[in-house]
């Protein structure tokens, strides 16, 4: 497995479906001792040929931990069970940033999971949902999450308006109203929660007095609304820069 993943043709590999791309990926980990700069070479040249996610090992895990997780993160994408593979995800979440994304009514998988992806690649603490809400285990969510959904913290609560009322970190609400700061004005601090609701209403009447602060994306077109996962990438994006400064 390790010479065919080493040895195989660019042009043989991009025409793999991506699940087994991802299945020799976590093969080819688990059968390495090491992972040295010459691994890691291909690895990059292989991932960068197909289009593939890849996994960034964190500074404070060991070699041997890094291994294992990186087997692991594409295991899970490939969606191999406990019997097919030994290296599923078992590192812990460490988020960059304390920021909390809680979902008011977000009913669509396809939308979860892409706000789960954005979660990862924002590098947040995790997420909270409102019942109802997808499972995780839905083949949309699934397939839009990329495996994150394996190793972010996600939390399902039924009174979410009980949650923000006893919250203590500021409270801001993605959402267009007369009181909504432009996101490009916006100035968050951490740790907070970053609320967005239901993709058809927003976020509900009775939760909007819970937020500490509204924040508004400034639209030019004809469509004064934007798919809840690509506000989302908008305002993350905008608080990931001003927490950064902020270090």
């Amino acid at each position: 497995m390790e010479k065919s993943v080493s040895t195989i043709s660019l042009r043989k590999w991009v025409k793999l479906n991506p699940r087994k791309q991802h299945q020799l990926l976590a093969t080819w980990a688990e059968d390495h001792a090491e992972l040295g700069p010459t691994f890691h070479a291909r690895y990059t040249e292989l991932c960068e040929a197909a289009d593939l996610d890849r996994y960034q090992s964190p500074a404070w895990l060991s070699p041997a931990e890094a291994r294992a997780a990186l087997a692991g993160f594409h295991a899970t994408i490939a969606g191999l069970d406990q019997q097919e593979s030994e290296t599923l995800p078992t590192t812990a979440w460490q988020p960059r940033f304390a920021v909390e994304v809680v979902l008011d009514q977000v009913h669509n998988p396809y939308n979860v999971g892409s706000i789960l992806r954005l979660i990862d690649n924002f590098g947040l603490a995790g997420l909270t949902m409102s019942r109802p809400c997808p499972a995780l285990d839905h083949p949309r969510l699934i397939r839009a999450a990329r495996g994150s959904q394996a190793w972010l913290p996600v939390t399902v609560v039924d009174d979410l308006a009980a949650r923000l009322a006893a919250e203590e970190r500021p409270v801001y609400g993605l959402e267009r109203d007369d009181q909504a700061v432009a996101v490009g004005d916006w100035q968050p601090s951490a740790p907070c929660v970053l609320l967005l609701g239901n993709e058809r209403f927003g976020i509900a009447d009775h939760l909007r007095p819970l937020c500490t602060q509204t924040v508004a994306i400034p639209m030019f077109g004809f469509k004064h609304s934007m798919n809840v996962s690509h506000a989302f990438a908008v305002a993350a994006q905008k608080m990931v820069e001003n927490l950064e400064r902020l270090k």
